[in-house]
């Protein structure tokens, strides 16, 4: 079992299991082992900001209002209560690949857009130069999707929501998320769920 720490400042640490405070943490998770483990941070109370390493981190913002930034490899996040913000700064954090059902690399187990929750791509906007529009639900019948489109589909399953975003057009996907539906209460993506 990993150890267990308490914070109370901003820090950057090896893999482990991380609690911050009541008060606004800044935690970071370490790389410590090339991106095949990584780690696992509960913010605590207050409006924390948690960054994933290399690593397949699981990251809680727990109460209040998060941001939380998954950074490379498959990470599981929970935002918790409040109005929680997931970003993403580059393609590289995501998965990329074909269309047609490209595994996800990171997922938003508690997304609640009625609390305010945010998916925050507009780093990859910039990124990419150029302005980022989403276009809704992906027509199946249709392979190659424009420049800058960011869309959804239900996962093969149905458990989750998978988020496309297409930089630069055609039948590579330059990123992919997948959001659980379990917390949508019947509602599916749509332009408010983001800031592009």
């Amino acid at each position: 079992m990993l150890p267990s720490y308490q914070l109370s400042q901003s820090v950057i640490l090896p893999d482990l299991n991380v609690w911050g405070t009541s008060s606004g943490d800044v935690l970071y998770a370490g790389d410590s082992h090339n991106g095949l483990i990584g780690s696992t941070i509960h913010g605590g109370d207050g409006n924390d900001t948690l960054y994933g390493g290399a690593g397949g981190d699981t990251l809680f913002g727990d109460n209040d209002n998060d941001v939380i930034v998954g950074g490379a490899g498959a990470d599981v996040m929970y935002g918790g209560s409040g109005a929680d913000t997931f970003v993403w700064n580059h393609t590289s954090e995501t998965a990329g690949g074909p269309v047609s059902h490209f595994p996800p690399n990171d997922l938003i187990m508690d997304f609640r857009a009625s609390e305010g929750d945010q998916i925050d791509l507009s780093h990859l906007a910039k990124e990419a130069g150029a302005h980022l529009n989403f276009t809704g639900e992906h027509d199946p019948g249709k392979y190659a999707g424009g420049p800058g489109e960011v869309y959804w589909e239900n996962s093969a399953d149905g458990a989750n929501f998978n988020i496309f975003i297409n930089l630069h057009g055609g039948t590579h996907v330059d990123g992919t998320i997948s959001v659980n539906n379990y917390f949508s209460l019947g509602d599916h993506p749509d332009a408010g769920w983001f800031h592009l």
